[in-house]
């Protein structure tokens, strides 16, 4: 593995929730889920299993707010495992792949989060995956730079 790459996305993962949790990005009620979109963009990009479950296990290590399994905490859990293993079942070339996972991860994810009020889940879910689909393939895009031909790649 390109040791500059997984710094990045460590750096990147970091980042992320700093940004989230400071709302820098903030566009009326919408915040991207930086943490959720960096692990998708990392899946398409690297084969290795170890080196996902190392970048889920760090996300939800840093987003850890108090000791234990919170309910967010194990949705983010279970929407990064399930978006890294969709990016594997895809067929066609990353660019693809990636928006149509992080639209199908950003509804798994909401709907745990917002399960008991199906109205508002409708409303905040149609502009939140538009977002994190916009920051999914502009990371996608910053991080292909990092690649070199001899790197183990999906595509």
């Amino acid at each position: 593995m390109n040791p500059r790459f997984l710094i990045s996305t460590l750096a990147l993962v970091a980042l992320g929730l700093i940004v989230q949790e400071s709302n820098v990005m903030r566009i009326g009620n919408f915040v991207p889920n930086i943490v959720l979109v960096s692990g998708v963009v990392f899946a398409a990009l690297w084969r290795g299993w170890l080196w996902r479950i190392f970048i889920i296990l760090f996300a939800t290590g840093i987003t850890m707010t108090s000791i234990g399994l919170e309910a967010p905490l194990l949705y983010l859990l279970v929407a990064m495992i399930l978006g890294m293993m969709i990016i594997d079942s895809l067929p066609w070339y990353p660019l693809i792949n990636v928006p149509i996972v992080i639209v199908m991860q950003t509804l798994i994810f909401n709907a745990f989060l917002f399960s008991k009020r199906w109205s508002f889940y409708f409303q905040i879910t149609s502009w939140d995956v538009l977002y994190n689909v916009v920051i999914a393939l502009f990371l996608f895009f910053i991080f292909s730079l990092y690649i070199r031909p001899s790197d183990e790649l999906i595509f």
